[in-house]
C-alpha cells in the first residue's frame, strides 16, 4: 500500500511539472507576441516621426520581453528627442548585452552616435560625507553617498545640492563643458556645529582652532562645535592673527587672516619692472610695501598698469633674493592698436626716407658727371687764358663755365638736403619702430652727417 501510494505521488508530481512547463511556455510566447505588437506599433510611429509615442511603445516592448535590438531603437529615439544622457545609457547597454552578435556596420553606427552624444555630456565625480547624503542636480536626485563612481550629466550650467537630515545643506554652482570631468567635495556640517568661512588670500598659512592645526590655506571654511573658540593664523615671517569666535546653533561667520609681515623676517624683495613701474601692485590682498620687502615663500600677486591687462597669480619668492615682476604684463587692445599705428608710421617714414636718399644719390651721380665736364672746360680755359688773355669768346666761355659751377654747387646742396632729410626720416622711423615694439625701451639713435655729403662740400 505504501509503495503504491509513493508511485502515485511521483506520477502526480510529473504531471504537475509538465503542466507548469507548458503554461510557462505558453506565457512566454504570449509575452513575446505582446512585445512584438508594441514594437510593430513603434515602427509605424517612427515612420510618422512621432518619437515620443514611439518611445513609450519601445519601452513597453522592452519591459515585456527584453532584447538588445529594442535597446538600440530606444537609444536612437532618445537621441532624436534631444536627450543625450538617456540615449548614451541605452546604446551602451545595447553594446554590452548584444556582445559579438552586433554586426560591424551596426557597431560602427552606434559608436558614431555615442561619439556625437559625448560632446553634450560631462562626467561628475562626487566626494560626499556623511553616508546617506542625497545629491540633487538641478532639483533631481542623482546619487546617494557613498558614491562609488563618476556620474554622467548633461553639459551646461548646473546647481548641485547635497542634503542629509541633521546636517546643513550645501550647494555649489558649476559650468560643465562637453567631454570634460569635474570633481566636487562636500562635507556637510552638523546642525550642532557652526561653519566659519575663511578669508585668506595669503597661501601656505596654517589655520589653528584652539591651538590645534586644522588645515592650511587655501581653504574654504572650518567647522566648530558649539561654544567659544579661538582661531589663529600663522605663517613664518608674519605676526600671528588671532580671532575669538562664539559658535551658536544655526549661525554662520567669517574670519580673515590679517597677517602683517614682520620687518625682521622681510628679507626678500619684489621689484616692479617694465610697464608695472607705472602701475600698481597688490600682494596677498594688500598694496606692495614701500621697497617691496616681504617674507620668503608663496604670495598672491596682482599687477595693474595703464593700457595693459591685469596679471594675477601666485609666485614663489626666494629667500633673500629679489624677484622682478612686470615683464609678464600683456598690452590691452588700445595699446596694441596704438603700437600698430606707430609701426605703420615707422614704415611710412622709413620708406620715404629711403626714397629721399635714393633721389639724393641719383642727383649726386648726375652732378658728378657735370662736375667732370666743368673741370675739363676749366682746364682748357686756363690754358687758353695763358695764350689769349683778351679773347672775347673766352670771356663768354668762362662765364658759361662759371654758371655751370654755380649750378653744380646748388644741386650739391639739394642732394645734401635730400640725404640729410632722408637720413632723418629713416632715423625717426627706426625710433618709432623700436619704441612701438617695446614702449619701455626708447633707444637713443644719433643722426650723424653722411660722409658723402662732406665729400660733396669740398669739391670746389
Amino acid at each position: 500500500m505504501t509503495l503504491r501510494r509513493h508511485r502515485f505521488r511521483l506520477l502526480a508530481c510529473a504531471i504537475a511539472l509538465a503542466l507548469s512547463a507548458a503554461a510557462t511556455s505558453v506565457g512566454a510566447e504570449d509575452l513575446r507576441e505582446r512585445a512584438r505588437s508594441h514594437f510593430d506599433r513603434a515602427t509605424k510611429l517612427l515612420a510618422e516621426e512621432k518619437y515620443a509615442e514611439a518611445l513609450k511603445e519601445l519601452e513597453a516592448a522592452q519591459t515585456l520581453h527584453p532584447h538588445p535590438s529594442v535597446l538600440f531603437n530606444i537609444g536612437m529615439v532618445h537621441a532624436s528627442l534631444g536627450d543625450p544622457l538617456a540615449a548614451a545609457a541605452a546604446l551602451e547597454q545595447y553594446l554590452a548585452e548584444a556582445g559579438n552578435t552586433v554586426s560591424e556596420d551596426r557597431r560602427a553606427e552606434t559608436q558614431r552616435t555615442l561619439d556625437a552624444l559625448s560632446a553634450r555630456l560631462a562626467t561628475l565625480t562626487l566626494d560626499v560625507e556623511p553616508a546617506g547624503a542625497r545629491v540633487k542636480l538641478d532639483g533631481k536626485l542623482i546619487a546617494t553617498a557613498p558614491i562609488s563612481g563618476p556620474v554622467r550629466v548633461m553639459a551646461g550650467h548646473h546647481v548641485v545640492v547635497v542634503q542629509h537630515p541633521g546636517y546643513r545643506d550645501e550647494q555649489q554652482a558649476l559650468d560643465l563643458r562637453g567631454r570634460t570631468a569635474a570633481r566636487l567635495q562636500f562635507r556637510l556640517a552638523s546642525v550642532d556645529r557652526m561653519s566659519v568661512d575663511v578669508d585668506c588670500v595669503l597661501p601656505d598659512t596654517d589655520v589653528l582652532v584652539d591651538e590645534a592645526a586644522v588645515g592650511r590655506t587655501p581653504m574654504r571654511s572650518v567647522t566648530l562645535p558649539l561654544g567659544a573658540h579661538r582661531i589663529e593664523f600663522r605663517r613664518s615671517g608674519y605676526r600671528p592673527s588671532r580671532h575669538s569666535v562664539l559658535a551658536a546653533r544655526g549661525a554662520s561667520g567669517q574670519v580673515r587672516c590679517d597677517l602683517v609681515p614682520d620687518p625682521r623676517h622681510a628679507q626678500s624683495r619684489i621689484e616692479l619692472v617694465g610697464a608695472a613701474k607705472n602701475g600698481r601692485a597688490w600682494v596677498d590682498g594688500r598694496p606692495l610695501p614701500v621697497g617691496g620687502r616681504l617674507p620668503a615663500g608663496r604670495h598672491h600677486v596682482k599687477l595693474s598698469a595703464p593700457r595693459h591687462k591685469d596679471w594675477e597669480r601666485e609666485v614663489d619668492l626666494p629667500h633673500g633674493r629679489t624677484l622682478a615682476l612686470g615683464h609678464e604684463l600683456e598690452p590691452d587692445d588700445s595699446l596694441l592698436r596704438a603700437r600698430e599705428r606707430q609701426r605703420t608710421w615707422a614704415y611710412a617714414l622709413g620708406a620715404n626716407g629711403m626714397a629721399l636718399m635714393l633721389v639724393a644719390g641719383g642727383v649726386f651721380l648726375w652732378n658728378t658727371d657735370r662736375y667732370g665736364d666743368w673741370r675739363d672746360r676749366q682746364d682748357s680755359l686756363d690754358g687758353d687764358w695763358g695764350r689769349h688773355p683778351v679773347a672775347q669768346d673766352m670771356v663768354k666761355r668762362q662765364t658759361e663755365n662759371d654758371e655751370l659751377r654755380e649750378s653744380i654747387q646748388n644741386f650739391d646742396r639739394v642732394s645734401v638736403g635730400f640725404a640729410v632729410g632722408g637720413a632723418a626720416l629713416v632715423s625717426a622711423g627706426a625710433i618709432l619702430y623700436l619704441t612701438g615694439e617695446d614702449p619701455d625701451r626708447a633707444p637713443s639713435v644719433a643722426v650723424a652727417p653722411s660722409s658723402a655729403s662732406v665729400n660733396w662740400r669740398v669739391r670746389f
